[in-house]
């Protein structure tokens, strides 16, 4: 499923980024094995399950540059890297369609999302726009509906379809 956002607004830990240079991609890939049995049947077996969301924010500050490179650190007015402290804990991620006002009906909510720690930081420097690329990856989070398997994302309103965090 690959699902292309227009104009949104990206929550991430509890900051909301609105200032998003172009569409933003929400990815969630299965990759399946397959198993043969009994005469000519095939079954489906998940091995993998990509998700992710590549959005690219045109304005640059500290708070953002960080959000590019989960290394960097603060210190004294600046910032440091520090690449032995990437923190794998997943954070809350909430995608909303800006054109969708206070409607929740195509959020896409990711219930533990990291910054990828193996895409390096990407700035591009444009005539018109400069532009600093992120990209989040979710990991299993959440069981719904008494699930064995835990669940990476929901798309709709959580509150509406009593889904808690």
């Amino acid at each position: 499923m690959k699902l292309p956002y227009g104009l949104c607004d990206v929550t991430y830990n509890g900051i909301t980024y609105k200032n998003l240079a172009s569409e933003s991609t929400f990815n969630a890939e299965p990759t399946y094995e397959i198993l043969k049995g009994g005469i000519g049947k095939k079954f489906y077996f998940l091995t993998d399950y990509q998700v992710s969301l590549d959005i690219e924010l045109n304005e640059e500050n500290y708070d953002t540059l960080k959000l590019s490179n989960p290394a960097l650190k603060d210190y004294n007015n600046g910032l440091y890297d520090k690449p032995t402290n990437v923190n794998p804990v997943g954070k809350l991620l909430t995608i909303h369609p800006v054109d969708a006002g206070h409607n929740k009906k195509y959020d896409i909510t990711i219930f533990k999302a990291i910054i990828d720690p193996e895409k390096g930081f990407d700035r591009t420097f444009g005539k018109e726009l400069d532009t600093i690329k992120v990209r989040f990856i979710g990991k299993p989070a959440k069981n719904i509906n008494r699930e064995i398997f835990k669940s990476y994302f929901f798309i709709g309103d959580l509150d509406q379809a009593g889904v808690s965090l």
